[in-house]
């Protein structure tokens, strides 16, 4: 089954009041209740667009895939790809635990990675 996962994406970009950031964002209380909820049946492209703005991600990103134990694959499952891991904690908490010497090189790291990518 596919589903919406904001709440992971929201951890991941260290959002840590989801609800009042999509509201903050433009969205209206039960448009931002329904998307946290996991149990959106239907998405406006709108939708899907704006989060896509405002979470700095791409479409598949969002959604997230698990495979019903009832399901029989003839092959491989060519929506495996939407498959997200578990997340292991949320990114501010990781960081905090970090001492400054390791968020510099993290930072670095990072900034070295953007960097390739940008001219690659």
């Amino acid at each position: 089954m596919m589903t919406l996962n904001i709440q992971r994406i929201a951890k991941l970009r260290g959002v840590e009041r989801p609800y009042t950031f999509l509201v903050r964002q433009g969205f209206t209380n039960h448009s931002a209740k329904k998307l946290l909820s996991g149990q959106v049946r239907r998405l406006d492209l709108v939708h899907l667009e704006k989060l896509c703005r405002v979470f700095l991600c791409e479409p598949h990103d969002l959604l997230d895939y698990t495979r019903s134990a009832k399901e029989v694959m003839a092959s491989t499952d060519h929506l495996g790809f939407l498959a997200k891991p578990k997340m292991e904690g949320d990114m501010q908490a990781m960081m905090s635990r970090m001492t400054m010497k390791e968020v510099e090189a993290l930072s670095q790291d990072m900034a070295k990675r953007l960097k390739e990518e940008g001219s690659g």
